[in-house]
C-alpha cells in the first residue's frame, strides 16, 4: 500500500557487550569501544 512503513529484516543481530563476549542470542559480540558505534532509530506509528 502506498505510503505504508515497511521495516526491513534486521541486518546484524550481534550485540555490543562491555568485553565482547555473545548476548542472549549467542551470537557473537563486540566489544564497547567509545566513539565507534552509532545508534539510528525509527519509530512507527501504525
Amino acid at each position: 500500500m502506498k505510503g505504508e512503513f515497511s521495516r526491513w529484516e534486521p541486518i546484524c543481530h550481534h550485540r555490543v557487550t562491555a568485553d565482547g563476549r555473545p548476548g542472549p542470542s549467542g551470537d557473537g559480540g563486540f566489544a564497547a569501544e567509545p566513539g565507534r558505534y552509532q545508534l539510528y532509530v525509527s519509530y512507527d506509528y501504525s
